[in-house]
């Protein structure tokens, strides 16, 4: 108990409240920039098991934000060198890694097996994922997001309260904020959202009293605000088959089952400066912003399938192509690293 006496004094805390710790469990989906200081400091804190759930490699370009990571890790899986920095710091507790992305193939096994679910995503349909399956096995959902220098934080599905849909029924391309990828973030952001996102997780194992359920704190650094909103349920957060995720968008195609498309071409969506680039003979390059103007130039006698660096623009893109001209395209679920592994491997 010595490791942590400067906690254990803690009229909130104290012995027994330590030992509630050592017995959770937490699943951390994600490990960039929210996921780094949320591993940081509930390994810190005592938390017995955590799991961990990401596919991406740590790239240079992480390293200004993502604290858990050093330049001798760029280029090994995020989940394996989150691993050892944890055993670094606690040795005794148990860590699980999931080298995978979070989907509906694996999302009902693996939430089921922790009691809090820590959304570190970056991605917005990855979040409403997280929202129904957390709501449909009664996990609860520590929640936060970010763009530019501007964030929230809230958790759902504590004590019957709200849950994202509240805020944000069904998915629509004008709740579609890009990730950091594509608008870049003030580094010191996630760091700052994260810690706190770990502060709510022990307040919920502690019982603590003052939970952000039914709330919505809203933050931005550059002007140095931080807001309390209160979350009102909305009519349409009624969940059923037609709102849930899993019916929600169509359009997404993954890699696995790509081969089911015939006579495909393939839009690179991403801008001229984005790396990797893909050179291929089915791959054209139609940065977001000129694929309204551009489309006529594509035949139309081949399925159309968007991809990007995460996924956002190809979904957004399908979805203002559906609207305009009435065709259906497609959006690739995995970014341009993946999908060139996956034309490499072919």
């Amino acid at each position: 108990m010595e490791r942590y006496i400067k906690q254990i004094k803690l009229d909130l805390l104290g012995e027994i409240g330590q030992e509630k710790l050592f017995k959770s469990n937490v699943l951390i989906i994600g490990c960039g920039g929210l996921g780094s200081p949320v591993v940081d400091y509930l390994s810190r804190a005592g938390i017995g098991k955590i799991g961990i759930i990401d596919y991406d490699k740590v790239e240079i370009s992480n390293l200004h934000r993502q604290s858990i990571f050093f330049e001798k890790d760029v280029g090994v899986k995020k989940v394996i060198s989150a691993k050892k920095y944890i055993k670094k710091i606690n040795s005794k507790i148990k860590v699980d890694v999931y080298d995978e992305s979070f989907s509906k193939k694996n999302a009902s096994d693996l939430v089921s097996r922790y009691k809090i679910i820590v959304d570190c995503t970056d991605d917005l349909l990855t979040r409403y994922l997280i929202c129904d399956i957390t709501k449909k096995l009664n996990k609860i959902h520590v929640y936060a997001a970010l763009h530019k220098n501007q964030g929230q934080l809230s958790v759902f599905n504590y004590q019957n309260g709200p849950n994202y849909r509240s805020i944000f029924p069904i998915f629509n391309e004008s709740s579609n904020i890009l990730n950091c990828n594509d608008v870049g973030v003030l580094g010191t952001l996630p760091g700052i959202l994260g810690i706190l996102q770990a502060n709510e997780v022990i307040k919920i194992i502690l019982g603590h009293d003052e939970i952000l359920s039914g709330k919505i704190m809203i933050i931005d650094l550059l002007k140095n605000e931080f807001k309390l909103l209160n979350i009102t349920e909305k009519a349409s957060n009624k969940s059923n088959d037609k709102t849930s995720f899993m019916s929600l968008n169509k359009n997404l195609i993954s890699l696995d089952s790509i081969h089911n498309i015939k006579r495909k071409i393939f839009v690179d969506l991403r801008n001229l400066n984005e790396k990797p680039r893909i050179n291929n003979k089915n791959v054209l390059t139609i940065p977001l912003d000129s694929i309204e103007n551009k489309f006529n130039n594509i035949s139309k006698n081949k399925n159309i399938i968007f991809f990007c660096a995460s996924g956002k623009r190809s979904l957004l893109a399908s979805q203002i192509i559906k609207k305009k001209f009435n065709v259906k395209t497609y959006s690739l679920n995995e970014g341009a690293d993946k999908f060139k592994l996956w034309l490499n491997e072919k």
